[in-house]
């Protein structure tokens, strides 16, 4: 059905980790890197990204 190639891809992040991969994708598409490229810097920037989440675990009443 589409005319140029496409990728799943597993961001294995929410909110700004996808943020960020995606950015660094259309960055990559901007300055001309083929598919192969474009697929290498999204998993440069998911290797460095670290999510750490905070939960309050008193009870309220």
């Amino acid at each position: 059905m589409f005319r140029f190639p496409v990728e799943v891809i597993d961001s294995r992040a929410t909110s700004m980790g996808l943020g960020w991969q995606v950015l660094a994708d259309a960055r990559a598409v901007e300055m001309g890197f083929d598919l192969h490229g474009v697929l290498q810097r999204i998993h440069q920037v998911r290797r460095r990204i670290f999510q750490y989440a905070g939960l309050d675990t008193r009870w309220s009443t």
